[in-house]
This record gives structure tokens, C-alpha cells and sequence, in this order.
């Protein structure tokens, strides 16, 4: 089931990607500012089980990551923060937007949440989870008492 969920996610985050292309390509034949990119966007995700470990990456590109929190209950992550981007255009033409999101992730396993790390670099943010060991199952003979 997991690898159900891995490629409905990775499905969607492309379908997203080509929705954008396609987009660009529009306002750009017509010369109109790409309005759809200040509407408010929720980061990238993705989840890869690698047998021992949970990795999650999540694409921050203007994130600062004093203002990002995670945070592992349960089977659940949660990513929330804080992006400030500056944009540019001419020297008549600045501004300035803001955007704070809240992502819940439900995870496929239990992971050894103590041991969890979570590295940011270069706009990206790597969440590495291992897993916590399978529960043995033990047989436990049943006794008979004879009375």
C-alpha cells in the first residue's frame, strides 16, 4: 500500500508541474504577468521508503529555515513555516510577498522518532526517519489443565 501512496503523490506533484508549464506558456504568449505564481502555493512534497528508513523531501526554495517547524506525533509529520520572497522587476517596480503554510503527512510506518534529522540545504529540506524494528511475534503454547 505504501508504494500506492509514493506514486499517487509523485503522479500529482508532476501533474502539478505541467498545470504550471502550461500556465507560463499562456501568460507568456500574451504578456501578461504570471498571476498565478503570487497566488498562495503549498511546498512540494516527497516520501521515499528505503527499507531502513522514511526520507522526505520537501522543495523550500525561498524558505529561511529559522522559520520552519517540524514536528513527528504518531504517524503524523507536520511542516509548517514561513516564506518571505522579494521580487524585483525594475527599478519602479518591488514587491514584497509573504506566505505561511501548515502541511500534515501521514506516514506509512513507525519511525524511531528520537533518531529522526532533518537537514535544509540549498532549498531543499531532507527529513530522514528509520524505522522502528518489526514486532516479533511470539507463539505462546497453550497449557492444558486437567482437573
Amino acid at each position: 500500500m505504501p508504494g500506492l501512496i509514493l506514486w499517487k503523490n509523485q503522479h500529482i506533484n508532476r501533474l502539478k508541474k505541467d498545470i504550471d508549464t502550461m500556465f507560463d506558456r499562456v501568460w507568456g504568449e500574451y504578456g501578461l504577468s504570471p498571476a498565478h505564481r503570487i497566488v498562495r502555493r503549498m511546498p512540494s512534497f516527497e516520501l521515499t521508503d528505503t527499507g531502513s528508513t522514511l526520507l522526505l523531501i520537501a522543495m523550500l526554495p525561498d524558505a529561511d529555515p529559522d522559520d520552519l517547524e517540524l514536528s513527528i506525533t504518531g504517524d503524523l509529520i507536520i511542516l509548517r513555516g514561513k516564506i518571505q520572497k522579494d521580487i524585483i522587476k525594475d527599478s519602479n517596480n518591488y514587491y514584497r510577498t509573504f506566505d505561511s503554510f501548515t502541511r500534515t503527512i501521514k506516514i506509512p510506518s513507525r519511525i524511531e522518532v528520537d533518531q529522526a534529522e532533518a537537514v535544509y540545504e540549498n532549498g531543499i529540506l531532507k527529513v530522514i526517519m528509520p524505522r522502528t524494528p518489526q514486532e516479533k511475534t511470539r507463539i505462546i503454547k497453550i497449557k492444558k489443565i486437567v482437573r
